[in-house]
């Protein structure tokens, strides 16, 4: 029987050898797959929105705004939610009143925007119906932090007629100091249909002050929706990308006073709204720098499942919201009543 030479071996030998190794890295990585699955690692799920709720479309300064149209709540209940074409929640029942002398900007997140309530349930709503001579215009949107209530402000006040407006109410929740930074949870909670990762404008809090970065994307890996080993590895890949994100109270004490210094040096009033959870540190900061505040913030609200809550746990109700609505109305009947005649 002829041999086989040991030019002719070789190759023969390394396709067998690679071969094997990649057999045994295919199964190594099966294994491995199987293993985080029964662990409880998933791959990567994409927001999958029912029909009618995608309530939000792209801006390249804000990353997102509502909408205009007429969209269903995934919250219990489902009820419609109505946006206007400057992308506000109507707050009105006529879009004029009679009496009207002056209008309120308010801004803020899903909390101020009234997500899963309908229109007239919304404090912004309640407002507009007890104050004759205000036009509340809510501006809260679903997922924003206080830099983008900052840019929403900056934004409205920059309009021909906003003379008009003498007082900007922010409505505030712990969750928007870990957005003004963009941690990587709040990041990988955006994972949009497109398989990919919006990253919001957000800041970073450096010794020289205050860093800003826009709106930007981050793309899925390749099959990491359809892989929890990639996932986890791209979970670490966000960690370490986004991990400098820096303190957050001192980054939203900065935005919440750069956000009052703009408006006051406009000649205005401003007001942070505390709806609920002001972390330690905020009120004395608030205080100590003269920033006018009230706090709103209801302790029978957190304790779930709670009656305060749409279906015991979701977002805030029309009874939080009313709630919300009667404390800042005693606030402005004290400290603005030349506005604070009701009908």
């Amino acid at each position: 029987m002829a041999s086989v030479g040991p030019r002719r071996a070789w190759p023969r030998r390394a396709f067998f050898s690679f071969l094997t190794i990649g057999l045994y890295i295919v199964v190594v990585l099966a294994l491995t797959e199987g293993a985080l699955r029964i662990l409880g690692f998933e791959p990567r799920r994409a927001a999958r929105l029912a029909p009618g709720t995608d309530s939000a479309m792209p801006d390249d300064e804000l990353g997102w705004v509502s909408r205009p149209g007429t969209f269903r709540s995934r919250e219990a209940g489902h009820v419609p939610m109505t946006f206007l074409d400057d992308h506000s929640r109507r707050s009105w029942k006529t879009p004029t009143k009679p009496g009207q002398r002056a209008e309120v900007l308010v801004v803020g997140c899903s909390f101020t925007e009234g997500y899963g309530v309908v229109d007239e349930d919304t404090f912004s709503y309640l407002l507009n119906a007890r104050y004759p001579y205000l036009m509340f215009h809510n501006f809260g949107t679903g997922g924003y932090g206080t830099y983008q209530a900052l840019i929403r402000v900056k934004r409205d006040l920059a309009r021909p007629d906003a003379s008009d407006v003498p007082l900007v109410i922010y409505g505030f929740i712990d969750l928007h100091m870990q957005r003004n930074v963009a941690v990587p949870n709040w990041v990988r909670s955006l994972a949009m249909r497109r398989h990919q990762y919006v990253v919001p404008p957000h800041v970073r809090m450096t010794a020289d002050g205050l860093e800003y970065y826009g709106p930007s994307t981050i793309q899925f890996w390749p099959l990491e929706s359809h892989s929890a080993l990639i996932t986890l590895l791209a979970n670490a890949y966000l960690e370490a990308r986004l991990r400098t994100h820096g303190p957050q109270l001192p980054a939203t004490t900065a935005l919440i006073e750069q956000m009052d210094q703009f408006v006051t040096g406009l000649h205005k009033r401003f007001l942070v709204v505390l709806l609920n959870h002001p972390p330690k540190g905020l009120v004395p900061f608030l205080e100590d720098h003269k920033i006018e505040h009230v706090d709103c913030e209801n302790p029978a609200f957190d304790k779930g499942p709670s009656q305060f809550h749409l279906g015991g746990t979701g977002h805030p109700n029309a009874a939080q919201n009313a709630l919300w609505a009667g404390c800042i109305s005693q606030w402005i009947d004290q400290q603005m009543p030349t506005w604070a005649t009701t009908r």
